[in-house]
């Protein structure tokens, strides 16, 4: 199940702009950068995500595996689908528009 986005520093529903010591926002500033698991791209901001650990037992934050929602339905469906791991599963949405990650 997708967790839902984190919202951009400094927006309403978001962490503190500036730097602070804030537990949820540091939690938060470190998930953004994460890497997904699928396309190399940092989780970023304003798109849902997922953990997607290797090891289920992890715990700690930097032990943890994340990856763009939309990435991981889609390696889910093309896995379903028999489709090599080479298949470009990241390309275009389906109206065409590339996908952005901020």
């Amino acid at each position: 199940m997708a967790a839902p986005p984190i919202f951009k520093p400094g927006t309403r529903q978001g962490h503190c702009l500036d730097a602070c010591k804030h537990e949820e926002c540091t939690e938060m500033r470190r998930i953004a950068r994460k890497v997904c698991v699928h396309c190399s791209h940092p989780v970023g901001y304003g798109q849902p995500f997922t953990r997607v650990d290797i090891e289920p037992s992890a715990t700690a934050l930097d032990d943890q595996e994340f990856a763009h929602a939309r990435c991981h339905e889609r390696w889910i469906d093309n896995d379903a689908l028999g489709l090599s791991e080479s298949y470009d599963v990241f390309g275009p949405d389906t109206d065409g528009h590339p996908i952005h990650f901020d």
